[in-house]
């Protein structure tokens, strides 16, 4: 496991958990608002600068957009987006 691969397990599994915390509604809408913060925060700090994640933090204040997986959606995308893990085909000649 190389180090971008890594860097999107840790982000991975902060977007799991915080769009599991956001559809069982575990925690009052700001301290949602302030976790969703700490991902934008996060993505920033491990991938460099993106302005769509905090874009997307104050869509999720929206009541109910934050029933879908947001994060989880966005780093699946960062993911395939930088590359992620490469398809092998095989030739068949």
């Amino acid at each position: 496991m190389n180090d971008q691969d890594l860097k999107f397990l840790i982000l991975f599994i902060l977007a799991i958990a915080n769009d599991a915390i956001d559809i069982l509604g575990l925690f009052n809408p700001i301290a949602e608002v302030f976790l969703d913060l700490s991902v934008a925060v996060m993505i920033n700090l491990l991938l460099g600068f993106n302005v769509w994640s905090f874009i997307i933090t104050f869509i999720d204040i929206i009541p109910g957009i934050d029933l879908a997986p947001i994060w989880t959606l966005y780093i699946l995308k960062l993911y395939l987006q930088k590359g992620g893990k490469k398809s092998y085909t095989v030739k068949v000649e």
